[in-house]
């Protein structure tokens, strides 16, 4: 059997490897056709059958044909250049620039709904559309940006970090913190129970994996902020 699965780009280096080594030790005859892409992509290739399974932000709304499998609390945290000091308040942050993600993704769209809840709308500039250039326009600019914290644990700098010029820090966020929700969805009895032990096994993969052991990282650097389990592990 081969499954088409479309996953956030953001579990590609950590999780995804883990996970379907997990998978094919449990389902050997199963094969994986894997895409990458932003959530709102993948909820549509669900909707077009282009996808069985996909590992996507939650939607606004879940139609009653698809299968929900609730897998992580990601919480979102400040990634600053160096040059900027931890910040107390959001106004320590306004007069630096700030790096948008395009409102196109639904992370974009998370953020600029928190800032405006907590009132700390920074002006408005550029946006991308990746990680990988959120952080590199982080560090060319001397800015901030807010971000998932599973992106910056996949994404942010590791050994390459002396040598930029201006190193991306992690922090606290200096206004309420607020999470996204990670889910494992399938159309509604399509694969019978796989989709159910497929989201056990990745919850399990998560908790080994990315908050045990990459998200001790983020402790002394954004405290307060921590991922959490949403639902039953598998640990057979």
């Amino acid at each position: 059997m081969v499954l088409k699965i479309a996953m956030i780009e953001d579990f590609d280096t950590v999780v995804l490897p883990a996970w379907l080594t997990a998978v094919t030790d449990r389902f050997p005859n199963l094969r994986f056709h894997v895409k990458s892409g932003p959530s709102h992509e993948n909820h549509a290739t669900l909707g077009n059958r282009a996808a069985d399974l996909i590992l996507a932000s939650e939607a606004l709304e879940t139609p009653d044909w698809v299968e929900d499998h609730p897998i992580l609390a990601d919480p979102y945290i400040l990634v600053r250049s160096a040059e900027i000091a931890p910040p107390r308040r959001p106004d320590d942050l306004m007069r630096h620039p700030f790096v948008r993600y395009s409102r196109e993704l639904m992370i974009g769209r998370h953020i600029e709904a928190h800032l405006r809840r907590s009132k700390a709308v920074p002006r408005r500039a550029h946006e991308f559309s990746t990680h990988q250039a959120v952080f590199s326009m982080v560090e060319a600019m001397g800015a901030w940006a807010i971000t998932p914290a599973s992106a910056f644990l996949n994404f942010g700098p590791t050994a390459s970090v002396a040598e930029l010029r201006r190193p991306i820090l992690a922090s606290a966020l200096p206004f309420p913190g607020f999470s996204r929700h990670i889910s494992l969805q399938a159309r509604s009895g399509a694969l019978a129970q796989m989709p159910s032990e497929l989201a056990g096994l990745l919850r399990l993969v998560i908790q080994r994996h990315l908050v045990g052991r990459l998200g001790a990282e983020l402790a002394d650097s954004a405290p307060n902020t921590c991922f959490r389990i949403l639902g039953p592990v598998h640990l057979n």
